[in-house]
């Protein structure tokens, strides 16, 4: 899953006319077809504002949201943007760089330094996957066109830093960006037709964030549905293969943050544009990955469905944890009220879903401390109680969540998932008889979950060791 695939040295620079405002809202100007944008920010749709405006599309940098108004004016947006943001013009593309950001870089150039931006646009193609084929130059081309003209309107760039001249002044105000868009043609099924996946990202950017388009080919011409959320673009590997074995594969990305290590994420979509990764506490137009340390592995369950399981970093004889898929990839150890919109609820729902987002950050004792106080809120909920221990498991402090694993099960004696957890800490701590007990326990109330496959091969695991 880690290696890097290289792409053909088939590159076509491309000047795309963007020169008049068009409508982004739903239609794909070169058929008429309706385009999803999946999970669309308001940062997205201010820049669909703006590009009516300028006829341009925007590269964002130091901005991850905007709390600004559609402008109806030049006059209208710079007043928008006094204080918190600079434009940048640029022919084809602008370039709007946040000020005074926390993400800012080291040694970052001031955004008023800069007087214009140059953006060179490479099409290439993936190096052919299994089951995949390469477009034609001409179909480059052709893609290209299409994609650009039906994709949103945004893109995250890392802010450009000035270069210094011989004798340390800096040099012209001008920014260089490029950027690349990359295609793949691939059989999704045998009987369906096949389908585009481009990937738009800055091609020597640290960030490396990126977009991605699918779309199908119909009576030869390829028709974009949907475009994804910012994603990580960085060393990305692109796999497809099907879960839910239903005959349709779905599609896998997987990359990697130059700050984070050796921290990778794992995004999967649907055919449809569904984020099947998508975990709790996700921010709109951004992605909301599974977060890996170690190696991945596909497993079916007893429905033939494929959990996913990741391995521990330091042990990869050793699972870390486990997703199965139940509408979206859910981390099988740590529970959240099941919520379609926006979390409201009480001050514990609130707590504890800030909690998940302090686990996805790796807190893990910050995330212990905000599952806490949801479970001081209300001391009869089982759930806050299971998180407050599975934080301080992933911490380390195995006796501390044994005491809250059996808090949990106190409330709840028919809550599979806090005896799976105490089966884990009892196992890590080298207390294989009350181990084996919970893990029985968890098949005795979930015999045909998910995550009984796997929870069946740690128990033969301790008998083999006793």
């Amino acid at each position: 899953m880690r290696s890097i695939f290289s792409f053909l040295l088939v590159t076509i620079l491309v000047a795309v006319d963007r020169s008049a405002p068009h409508d982004r809202g739903a239609k794909n100007r070169a058929s008429g077809a309706e385009i999803a944008h999946v999970s669309l920010s308001k940062l997205d749709q201010w820049a669909d504002c703006v590009e009516h405006l300028t006829g341009k599309p925007l590269l964002v940098a130091n901005l991850q949201s905007a709390d600004f108004s559609c402008p109806s004016s030049q006059q209208g947006l710079a007043r928008e943007l006094e204080g918190k943001a600079v434009l940048v013009p640029g022919e084809k593309w602008d370039l709007l760089i946040g000020e005074n950001s926390p993400n800012s870089p080291p040694l970052a150039t001031p955004p008023e330094f800069w007087k214009g931006v140059k953006v060179t646009l490479s099409i290439e193609s993936w190096k052919a996957l299994d089951g995949s084929r390469r477009p034609s130059p001409s179909e480059l081309d052709q893609l290209s066109t299409a994609a650009l003209g039906a994709m949103r309107p945004s893109l995250g760039v890392e802010a450009p830093i000035a270069k210094k001249t011989a004798d340390g002044s800096p040099a012209k105000a001008i920014a260089e960006i490029n950027l690349e868009l990359l295609f793949d043609i691939h059989s999704l099924s045998e009987a369906g037709p096949e389908s585009v996946i481009g990937i738009l990202r800055e091609k020597d950017g640290g960030i490396r964030d990126g977009r991605l388009i699918y779309g199908e080919f119909k009576d030869g011409k390829p028709i974009f549905l949907w475009d994804s959320p910012r994603l990580t673009t960085r060393m990305l590997n692109l796999k497809y293969r099907d879960l839910d074995h239903d005959g349709i594969e779905e599609i896998l990305l997987m990359g990697f943050r130059p700050s984070r290590g050796t921290l990778a994420d794992l995004v999967i979509f649907a055919a449809t544009g569904e984020e099947l990764s998508r975990q709790p506490g996700g921010v709109e137009g951004f992605t909301a990955p599974i977060e890996t340390g170690g190696a991945i592995k596909f497993v079916p369950d007893d429905q033939g469905v494929d959990l996913i399981e990741v391995l521990d970093e330091s042990d990869e004889s050793k699972v870390d944890e486990t997703y199965a898929l139940s509408g979206t990839y859910k981390n099988q150890s740590v529970e959240s009220p099941a919520q379609s919109g926006p979390v409201e609820g009480n001050a514990g729902t609130r707590a504890n879903e800030e909690g998940i987002r302090l686990m996805k950050a790796k807190n893990y004792e910050a995330a212990a401390a905000k599952f806490t106080e949801a479970f001081h809120i209300d001391p009869n909920d089982a759930m806050f109680a299971n998180n407050v221990g599975f934080a301080w498991y992933r911490a380390g402090k195995l006796q501390e969540a044994v005491l809250w694993f059996q808090q949990s099960i106190s409330l709840d004696p028919r809550r599979a998932v806090a005896y799976l957890n105490l089966g884990d800490a009892y196992a890590k701590l080298s207390k294989e008889a009350p181990a084996r007990d919970a893990y029985q326990k968890y098949l005795d109330l979930a015999p045909n979950s998910k995550a009984a496959p796997d929870v069946k091969k740690k128990l033969e695991a301790l008998s083999a060791s006793h």
